[in-house]
């Protein structure tokens, strides 16, 4: 699960998005279900975008589904498999 603070999730994916290369990012629903964690959702979705061009976002709606997950294999979109 992501901290609650901005700025330390925003540095979390950051480090996590320089160990590969990722296609696809899953934001969980717990970026949007749990109180604590809704004002991540928009920093969190701009950070995965202008830090990975190209990257995928998708959105799990489960109560289960409450960290951020990254796809190593799947390719960005225009990216030769």
């Amino acid at each position: 699960m992501l901290p609650a603070d901005p700025d330390a999730a925003e540095d979390l994916v950051v480090s996590r998005l320089g160990e590969a290369t990722y296609g696809l990012a899953m934001i969980g629903g717990g970026i949007e279900m749990l109180p604590e964690q809704t004002l991540l959702f928009e920093p969190i979705a701009n950070v995965l975008t202008e830090a990975a061009p190209g990257i995928r976002l998708c959105f799990g709606t489960s109560r289960k589904q409450r960290r951020m997950h990254f796809c190593a294999g799947c390719s960005p979109p225009g990216a030769a498999n």
